[in-house]
């Protein structure tokens, strides 16, 4: 009977039981809290790099489709040179073409 008299210490250890289990609950929440800010901050650079990336590819095939098209343009310019200075080969030229494509196309 001797235990019956002595105070209790478990109401004192599941009070400290209990702040341990909240302080470790804020650092949960704290690391969570880091952790969101810091994929959210992740997140936002790479979408900003990506941009980045996107609008740098865009210009580049502006560019290139430009000098392609000036390129083109210059080829269609010197053909026409051509068959204007030298017209008797250039009918030739587009008649035997003619008969090669159907020579093909009656195979």
């Amino acid at each position: 009977m001797e235990n019956i008299d002595k105070p209790s210490n478990t109401t004192s250890n599941t009070g400290a039981d209990t702040a341990r289990a909240r302080q470790a609950a804020e650092a949960l929440g704290d690391a969570a809290k880091e952790v969101r800010e810091g994929v959210q901050d992740a997140s936002k650079a790479a979408r900003e790099k990506l941009t980045q990336h996107a609008q740098e590819a865009r210009e580049s095939i502006r560019t290139s489709a430009d000098h392609a098209r000036a390129a083109v343009q210059d080829l269609v310019g010197t053909a026409e040179d051509y068959v204007r200075q030298r017209p008797a080969p250039a009918i030739g030229v587009a008649f035997l073409a003619g008969m090669l494509i159907a020579v093909l196309m009656r195979r």
